[in-house]
């Protein structure tokens, strides 16, 4: 339609019927140039840009019998550090037939072709109600990027799994007994012989000497906070944090019979200040465990410098003064 009232107005009466026929090859020509450079424009303008994250879902097993269970790992993986994106609490997928019996979570960042990835995984333990499909519904992860300060979302797909019939136990075979009886017997008479040296050993020993063998209680809660520090890098913020209070909590329960495990953090607070402690103790102590509250119930990861002053208080309790 176009190309012909173009044509109308740029050809006259007058003109032979050779130009005519030249003037509206061209003009045809012309119009679909306009038309394809119009397209490859339109085409380029929709092309979207995407965020380097990925969502990714997979089980250990997809058969599997009812008495035993297969886990389901939920992957977030994205290109650069682990603060490049917020990501929400991951909610547990909707099972049908299956029953989540333990989840866990964990974040590594580690290096792949020159390029920092970060890979954040969620672990779920799954075990079959009864024989049949188990159907695990869709995941969706809430993401933020930090630098944009856009958020948007991805999700799995729904997987089937088949629970078969519980796997059939052996028969019980007498003689098997008799040989599992017969190696208990014979550990347990080598196990006594060596106790006994032990013993006789140490009878011959000055008071002294037997009380050095044993470490203190501050010597084996350093060695815990030496074998914390070795894998500090492997160590999620709650792993960290939920280790260094046990240490904590060990120390406050043998040194000062205090029933901190089964006491609240601002109960212990306050009978660490009734206690007769060193004043650099009782702040150190103190400090430690707001630290690891704090950082149990909070949202983000500690830094590995807040990590090793964590650690720093927990030797100024432990390490003799001098």
């Amino acid at each position: 339609m176009l190309t012909k009232m173009v044509s109308q107005f740029i050809i006259s009466p007058e003109m032979p019927a050779s130009s005519k026929k030249a003037v509206s090859v061209w003009v045809f020509a012309l119009f679909l140039l306009l038309v394809a450079n119009g397209q490859t424009g339109s085409g380029e303008e929709e092309i979207p840009q995407e965020a380097n994250i990925e969502l990714g879902a997979s089980v250990e097993r997809e058969q599997f019998p009812q008495d035993e269970t297969s886990t389901l790992t939920i992957t977030l993986k994205w290109l650069g550090s682990q603060d490049a994106f917020e990501v929400d609490p991951l909610s547990p997928p909707r099972v049908d037939n299956l029953r989540i019996v333990s989840s866990s979570s964990s974040v590594e960042t580690r290096m792949e072709a020159g390029e920092q990835i970060t890979l954040r995984q969620y672990k779920f333990v799954l075990k079959g109600e009864s024989e049949g499909v188990g159907t695990i519904g869709r995941v969706q992860a809430n993401y933020r990027q930090t630098q944009t300060g856009e958020s948007s979302f991805l999700e799995t797909q729904p997987i089937q799994l088949e629970v078969t019939p519980p796997v059939a136990r052996r028969e019980f075979k007498f003689g098997l007994f008799f040989l599992i009886i017969i190696t208990a017997g014979a550990l347990g008479i080598l196990g006594l012989t060596v106790y006994r040296l032990i013993v006789s050993k140490r009878e011959r020993l000055p008071a002294s000497a037997v009380e050095a063998l044993a470490p203190t209680l501050e010597e084996r809660l350093l060695q815990q906070v030496r074998e914390v520090e070795s894998g500090l890098e492997n160590l999620t913020s709650e792993e960290f944090h939920s280790r260094a209070r046990s240490i904590a909590l060990d120390f406050l329960q043998e040194k000062y019979e205090l029933a901190a495990r089964s006491s609240t953090t601002a109960d212990l607070v306050a009978e660490i200040e009734q206690k007769e402690l060193p004043q650099k103790s009782q702040e150190s102590l103190k400090k430690t465990l707001l630290a690891c509250d704090e950082a149990r119930f909070g949202s983000r990861e500690s830094s590995q410098q807040e990590k090793k002053e964590v650690l720093s208080l927990l030797r100024e309790v432990l390490e003799p003064e001098g």
